[in-house]
C-alpha cells in the first residue's frame, strides 16, 4: 500500500488548531490574561526575560515529550508524599496523567525554563518557589487526593460521595475515570480566579462530588455572619464575605489543608481568625 504524505496545509491547519485551544479556553477565555502567561507580557509576578511566546512553556508542535501529547516540560521523576487518611476509601497512589503534568512546574523542582524540545533554550533558571502562591511543593498530604479512580463501586462504598454519574460536565474526570488536578482546575481560563472549573460559592463545586447528609439545612450552609479580619483574604475565595458563600472553605481548604482554626460561636465570625495556611493557586 502506498503512503502519501500529508499536505503541507493539513499539517498547518492542525498546528494553528491546536495552538488556538491551547491560547483560549472554553467560552472565549485566554490563557493571555493570566498567570500562566509566563512571557513579558504576561500579568503575573513570574515573567520570563526576553520571551514573547506564550505556549512554549509547556506546548511544542514537533519533538513533544511522549508522556502526553505535545508536552514540552520535562518530567522532573519526583516522588511524592501522598494523601492518606483511616476513612479513605479510594486507592491513593503516585500522581499520574495531567497531574504531574501540573506538578513539573508546580512543585518547584525544576525550572519553568526546562523544556523538553527547543532548538535555543529559554535562558534563566526561575522556579516557583515556598514563596510563591502557586507553590504545592512534594508533600500531598495535605493537598485534596489526586490521581485515583472515582467510580460507581466507590461511590457504592463511601456514602458521602456522589456516583460519578452524577457530575457537571464542569468537572471532567480523565479518560481513565480519575480525578485529576484537571478536574477543578482548567490551566487556560481563570476567569472565576484560582483556574477554578466552576463557581465555588455556598460550596457548589465541592458538594457536586461530597454529599454530607444534613448539609443543605446546616448553620454552616446557612449562616449570613460576615467573615470580617484582615485575614480574609487568605481564604481560597476571597470574593466571597459570609459563612454560607464560603461553606467548606470556611473550615477546609484543598491544597495546604491545615484546618482554619477560627471563634464561630458569638454569632460572628471572630475577627483575627488564624489561618496556618498560605492562599494557593
Amino acid at each position: 500500500m502506498r503512503n502519501y504524505p500529508l499536505p503541507s496545509s493539513l499539517i498547518l491547519l492542525c498546528v494553528l488548531t491546536l495552538a488556538s485551544q491551547c491560547l483560549y479556553a472554553q467560552g472565549g477565555a485566554s490563557i493571555v490574561n493570566t498567570k500562566h502567561n509566563l512571557s513579558v507580557t504576561g500579568p503575573g509576578p513570574i515573567k520570563i526575560a526576553g520571551e514573547t511566546e506564550i505556549c512554549k512553556f509547556c506546548h511544542t508542535p514537533h519533538s513533544a515529550n511522549p508522556i502526553a501529547p505535545l508536552w514540552n516540560r520535562r518530567n522532573p521523576g519526583t516522588y511524592y508524599e501522598t494523601y492518606s487518611s483511616e476513612t479513605m476509601q479510594a486507592t491513593i497512589g503516585q500522581p499520574t496523567g495531567t497531574s504531574r503534568l501540573c506538578l513539573s512546574c508546580h512543585d518547584g523542582t525544576i525550572a519553568l525554563t526546562q523544556t523538553y524540545r527547543r532548538s535555543k533554550p529559554i535562558p534563566g533558571t526561575i522556579r516557583i518557589t515556598a514563596a510563591d502562591a502557586g507553590h504545592v511543593g512534594t508533600t500531598l498530604s495535605d493537598d485534596h487526593p489526586i490521581s485515583f479512580g472515582y467510580t460507581t463501586a466507590l461511590a457504592a462504598r463511601n456514602k458521602q460521595i456522589r456516583n460519578p454519574t452524577m457530575l457537571p460536565a464542569q468537572l471532567p474526570l480523565d479518560h481513565q475515570g480519575r480525578v485529576q488536578c484537571t478536574t477543578c482546575h482548567d490551566p487556560h481560563n481563570d476567569n472565576l480566579g484560582h483556574f477554578l472549573r466552576m463557581d465555588n460559592r455556598s460550596g457548589r463545586m465541592c458538594t457536586s462530588c461530597h454529599n454530607h447528609e444534613g448539609w443543605n439545612s446546616s448553620s454552616h450552609a446557612t449562616a449570613a455572619a460576615s467573615v470580617s479580619g484582615a485575614q480574609r483574604d487568605k481564604w481560597d475565595n476571597v470574593s466571597y464575605k459570609s459563612v454560607r458563600d464560603l461553606a467548606c472553605a470556611s473550615c477546609h481548604r484543598q491544597e495546604d489543608s491545615i484546618l482554619s482554626l477560627c471563634n464561630c460561636f458569638n454569632g460572628s465570625v471572630y475577627s483575627d481568625l488564624l489561618i496556618v495556611s498560605r492562599l494557593s493557586t
